[in-house]
């Protein structure tokens, strides 16, 4: 069975629309896919009607954003976007602090006379999650750095002159509010993490405490090891 159970639509920091999406997937042959964009589930009800109309499986899927010493994303499925749960509401404290941290790095990008505001992002990118992957974007795209990469590389990096540290919503407390709205979380590409061994299993072990019930294995950014 082939699945893709981590997609980005436009609705966060991707470009591709549901019908894009859709059709990526059906020419690789896959069963089921998920759409999982950064703290939102704007979007979710119109792609799983999209999926059954294509006769594809669909999961409702969110990945959150997290912090505890470094940033930490946790995937999250099987969640109703439609009911009352305890995730809805943290979803508005999201993205109150996301909005708030990306508002503060473009004024930090404005003491290197770099001019973004944040309704030019979201007009640009029609977006509803906004992140610093659309900043590297309009950057290039405004002829500010000559890359994306480049934006991260001299900007907007950990460390970095406009980097702004995140909502720092725990990666647990996150793990715990997923089950407790009757989904699955999974933590995401642990090999971005840059953790040594006694680390890492140290995190899995307080992950799985929490209720951690998966770990994505395969990524783009994996070596495959």
């Amino acid at each position: 069975m082939l699945s893709d159970l981590h997609m980005h639509s436009f609705n966060s920091d991707g470009t591709a629309t549901y019908s894009e999406l859709i059709n990526r997937a059906k020419k690789l042959a896959l069963d089921t896919i998920a759409l999982t964009d950064h703290d939102t589930f704007h979007g979710v009800n119109d792609f799983l009607k999209a999926c059954k109309t294509n006769n594809l499986k669909a999961i409702s899927g969110i990945e959150l954003s997290t912090f505890k010493e470094r940033e930490i994303h946790i995937l999250g499925y099987n969640i109703d976007p439609n009911s009352q749960a305890p995730i809805i509401g943290e979803l508005k404290n999201l993205k109150i602090a996301r909005t708030h941290r990306i508002e503060l790095m473009l004024e930090k990008l404005r003491g290197f006379k770099i001019f973004i505001t944040l309704e030019e992002i979201k007009k640009t990118f029609n977006t509803h999650s906004v992140s610093r992957s659309h900043i590297a974007s309009l950057m290039a795209q405004k002829g500010y750095v000559k890359s994306k990469q480049q934006a991260f590389d001299l900007y907007l990096s950990y460390n970095k002159p406009a980097f702004v540290d995140f909502y720092h919503f725990d990666p647990y407390e996150a793990i715990d509010i997923i089950r407790q709205s009757s989904g699955i979380p999974v933590l995401a590409h642990p090999g971005r993490l840059n953790l040594d061994k006694i680390d890492f299993e140290n995190l899995i072990k307080k992950a799985v405490n929490a209720g951690l019930m998966g770990i994505e294995s395969y990524y783009p950014a994996h070596s495959g090891r």
